[in-house]
């Protein structure tokens, strides 16, 4: 006498997580939704990987390390403008 699962039990064993999987990814439509699911994902990490993937970084983020910059080289120049005027001023006198 062998012992052969009834295929409900088999189903539950075996098939479960695979199912359960195939729920998770079903998309509406049939195969043209799954051709439009697959497109977007394709165009989002083309954009992603275009704007820069995991080294972007924001404009905003950008120009405000220049304005920090530009500040920092005003600060100079007006230091050593300064700087020029008193060594000449204390030279004529």
């Amino acid at each position: 006498m062998q012992f052969e699962p009834s295929r409900k039990c088999w189903n539950q064993v075996y098939e479960y997580p695979t199912a359960a999987f195939r729920q998770f990814l079903k998309v509406s439509g049939g195969i043209m939704g799954k051709v439009i699911a697959i497109t977007f994902a394709f165009m989002a990490f083309a954009f992603y990987e275009l704007s820069g993937g995991s080294e972007f970084v924001a404009i905003e983020d950008e120009k405000r390390a220049v304005a920090v910059d530009l500040q920092k080289e005003e600060t100079r120049v007006l230091a050593q403008a300064k700087a020029e005027r008193l060594n000449a001023t204390s030279e004529i006198v």
